[in-house]
């Protein structure tokens, strides 16, 4: 929320045309002076006893009024702990810079250093920034670093998880495992024993491609099963099977995910 700060204005002065018996209210301006006060409200000024006026003993209050009707200033209050008092025809009313305006000015500067500070380049506490809108962004551009994690260049591309990575990443297996949307290729390892990789729900993987290879010497092998009811549809054959082995060194097969279905596109 912006600081509503009073009106400002030069070189205002005029002298009452009316004697003030102070409690606020009305301040009566000498004739065709009310314009130089202007029309924005609200508006601080002060009237000051012409017999000591401009001397140290000068007797002074501090007024802010909310309006003016021509020559009159209206619903005017006594601020900022000075002293409402009696004042006559011709005592002095002057627009004057106050240390309550001062001070709220400084209120405000201060206010906005302890929420961002810009030092050497950086700036601090910007608890604000958390709620911009991403639509105020309309020029420049945004550093790759921000976008995701891990290294960014002109091999990778940003992933749905916010991961910068090469178009075909590889994911190793060496037990049974469940494979993620997310792989593209599953380099199976089953030196130790044979072990089984799920495949994930076709109908959440629609369109996705997914390459399993066996890259071990054993003749431990890699049983490639289906969730659910998914069907996986042989290369050659339109009824669905419920698995595929990949159990020589090398074995490669790649399937596409369509409907309730993985289908085999390549094996060797």
């Amino acid at each position: 929320m912006s600081t509503t700060f009073n009106a400002h204005r030069n070189n205002v002065s005029t002298t009452l045309s009316q004697a003030y018996f102070g409690s606020g209210g009305n301040i009566y301006l000498a004739s065709g002076a009310g314009a130089s006060f202007g029309s924005t409200f609200p508006l601080i000024f002060t009237i000051s006893a012409i017999s000591a006026y401009g001397s140290p003993a000068e007797l002074t209050t501090i007024f802010q009024a909310t309006g003016r009707s021509t020559d009159i200033l209206t619903n005017c209050t006594v601020i900022e702990g000075s002293t409402d008092r009696n004042y006559a025809v011709g005592d002095r009313v002057e627009m004057r810079w106050t240390a309550g305006q001062a001070s709220s000015i400084e209120t405000a500067v201060n206010n906005l250093e302890n929420t961002v500070v810009y030092t050497s380049g950086t700036y601090s506490n910007p608890s604000w920034l958390t709620a911009l809108d991403g639509s105020k962004i309309t020029t420049g551009t945004i550093a790759a670093a921000r976008l995701g994690t891990g290294t960014a260049s002109n091999q990778y591309i940003l992933r749905g998880d916010g991961t910068w990575v090469y178009p075909v990443g590889n994911t190793t297996a060496s037990s049974n495992y469940t494979a993620l949307g997310t792989d593209n290729l599953l380099l199976c390892n089953a030196t130790s024993a044979a072990f089984t990789v799920t495949l994930p729900a076709a109908s959440s993987s629609n369109g996705h491609e997914l390459i399993i290879m066996k890259y071990d010497a054993t003749s431990n092998a890699v049983t490639i099963t289906r969730q659910g009811t998914d069907g996986i549809i042989g290369s050659g054959t339109t009824g669905p099977n419920t698995g595929y082995s990949l159990a020589a060194y090398g074995k490669i097969v790649r399937m596409v995910a369509v409907g309730a279905n993985w289908f085999i596109t390549g094996q060797n």
